[in-house]
C-alpha cells in the first residue's frame, strides 16, 4: 500500500509554499516521490471476534463497573448508550454533565446518525440523551435507567485516573471547598487513581426545550462524495488552519453489539470555577466551542467513521489522512496502519511543524527538515480512533499513542 503521490501533495502543500514561500516543496513535488506505508507489527488494537457486547473507555474501571450492573446483553444499542452515558457523570464529571458539548455518533441496524450539541443547546449533553429517548429506538426511557443507576451501583465508586489529574491539577481551588474537599479529598490530598470516593446520586435538570441538530456533512473533494467530514477541507486547501487555543476536558467513550450496532460518544466542557458559578456542576464550566472533526466514507463491504481530538487542529490530521488515501483501506489492519502511521502538522504565529520522528524513517525526515521553517519533534501527534463496519460486525480500532481498554481485548479471567 503506497501514500498518494503528486495530485495530493499539491493540493495540501501548494497553499503551504504560498504562505512559507519555500522552493522545497515544488521541487518534491516534482519527483513525484511515493511513500511507502508499512503495515505495522504492533499488538491488534482491535478484536479479531466480537463478544456480545464491546465497552470502550481509557479508563479500565468504566468496563468492570458497567459489566458488573448491566441487566442484559439484549437491549437495544441506545439503551446502552443511555446507560454508559449517565454512569460517566458520575465518574468523569470534569468532562461529561449537562452542560458538556456531546458529539453522537451510533448506527441501528443500516442507520447511522452522527450529530453534534453544542453551545447553541441549552444543556446540550442533556439534549442528547433526550434525541436518543426520541429516536425510538429505546426500550426503557431516560428516568428508568437514571433510577436503575441510582440503585444498581455501589455507593463508593474507583476514581478514574483522568479525573485525579484534574482534580490535582486544580487542588489550590477544590480543597477549600467542604463538598469538594468531603468526597475527593483524604487527609488534604487528592484521592489516587483506584481509591473510592462516595458517589453524588443522579439528578436530572429541569428539561430543556428539545430539538434535533443537523448533521454536519462536507465532501471532502467535490469529486469525493463518499468522503464526508465535519469540517470544510477547503480552508485546509487554501492555507487556513483551524487551530484552537481552548484547553478543554475530554471524555470519549463507547459500546459495540455483536449485530454490527455501536454507539460512541465525545464529550467536553471549559473548567470556569466555583466563582460567580451557580453550582449546578460538581465542576462547573462551559459548553466547549471547538468540534471535534470527524469523518466517514464508504468501503466495499460498508463504513468507517474516524474521530479526531486531543490537538491544536484535528482536522488537519484527518485531512492528511485523507491525502494519504485511507479510503484504500480494505480491512480493519489497513485502517490501523494508517492510525499509526506518523503524523506532521503545521502550526502558525509562528510557522513551524511538529512531526513524530520517532515513527517515521529517514527519508521522510530529510524532507522536514529541508524545508525552510523550524521543523520540532514530538513524541505524539493527537488520537484518531477508527470504527470499521461491515455487514453484521463493527471492529473499534484504537490509536497506538493512547491508551484505550476494551473489554474484548482484556485477559479472560479463570
Amino acid at each position: 500500500m503506497k501514500l498518494k503521490g503528486s495530485i495530493t501533495l499539491i493540493k495540501f502543500l501548494l497553499p503551504l509554499f504560498l504562505l512559507f514561500s519555500c522552493s522545497h516543496y515544488i521541487n518534491y513535488i516534482e519527483k513525484k516521490q511515493e511513500l511507502e506505508l508499512v503495515k505495522t507489527k504492533q499488538a491488534p488494537l482491535w478484536c479479531k471476534s466480537t463478544p456480545k457486547i464491546n465497552i470502550i473507555h481509557d479508563d479500565l474501571n468504566t468496563l468492570e463497573e458497567v459489566n458488573k450492573i448491566l441487566p442484559s446483553y439484549d437491549i437495544p444499542i441506545t439503551d446502552l448508550g443511555i446507560l454508559l452515558s449517565l454512569y460517566q457523570t458520575i465518574v468523569r464529571p470534569d468532562a461529561t454533565d449537562w452542560n458538556s458539548r456531546i458529539q453522537l455518533h451510533y448506527k441501528m441496524g443500516k442507520e447511522e446518525f452522527h450529530m453534534d450539541f453544542g453551545p447553541q443547546y441549552k444543556l446540550p449533553f442533556f439534549n442528547a440523551l433526550l434525541s436518543l429517548e426520541k429516536k425510538g429506538g429505546t426500550k426503557f426511557t431516560l428516568n428508568y435507567w437514571r433510577r436503575y443507576l441510582n440503585s444498581r451501583l455501589p455507593k463508593r465508586i474507583k476514581l478514574q485516573k483522568k479525573l485525579n489529574e484534574f482534580i490535582s491539577l486544580n487542588e489550590a481551588e477544590l480543597l477549600g471547598l467542604k463538598s469538594i474537599n468531603k468526597r475527593f479529598f483524604r487527609l488534604n490530598k487528592p484521592l489516587q487513581p483506584n481509591e473510592t470516593f462516595y458517589r453524588p446520586s443522579i439528578l436530572f435538570p429541569k428539561r430543556p426545550q428539545y430539538s434535533q441538530p443537523q448533521p454536519y456533512s462536507y465532501a471532502i473533494e467535490k469529486e469525493e462524495e463518499n468522503f464526508q467530514c465535519s469540517f470544510d477541507s477547503g480552508l485546509y486547501q487554501k492555507g487556513i488552519f483551524l487551530i484552537s487555543h481552548n484547553k478543554d476536558s475530554e471524555n470519549s467513550f463507547g459500546v459495540i453489539k455483536d449485530n454490527g450496532d455501536y454507539f460512541y460518544a465525545v464529550t467536553k466542557k471549559i473548567y470556569k470555577g466555583f466563582k460567580d458559578s451557580n453550582r449546578q456542576s460538581l465542576f462547573p464550566g462551559l459548553t466547549a466551542q471547538s468540534l471535534n472533526p470527524y469523518c466517514t466514507f464508504k468501503t466495499d463491504l460498508g463504513s468507517v467513521l474516524l474521530l479526531s481530538y486531543n490537538s491544536r487542529d484535528s482536522g488537519q490530521l484527518l485531512y492528511h489522512l485523507y491525502n494519504y488515501g485511507v479510503k484504500e483501506a480494505k480491512s480493519p489492519q489497513d485502517l490501523h496502519s494508517f492510525i499509526s502511521y506518523p503524523r506532521h502538522q503545521f502550526l502558525l504565529r509562528p510557522g513551524r511543524l511538529l512531526y513524530e520522528s520517532e515513527r517515521g524513517n529517514k527519508g521522510q525526515l530529510r524532507y522536514f527538515l529541508s524545508l525552510d521553517f523550524p521543523v520540532y519533534h514530538v513524541k505524539n501527534l493527537g488520537t484518531i480512533l477508527g470504527l470499521w463496519s461491515e455487514k453484521k460486525q463493527t471492529t473499534f480500532i484504537s490509536d497506538p499513542r493512547v491508551k484505550t481498554n476494551q473489554s474484548c481485548l482484556l485477559p479472560k479471567k479463570p
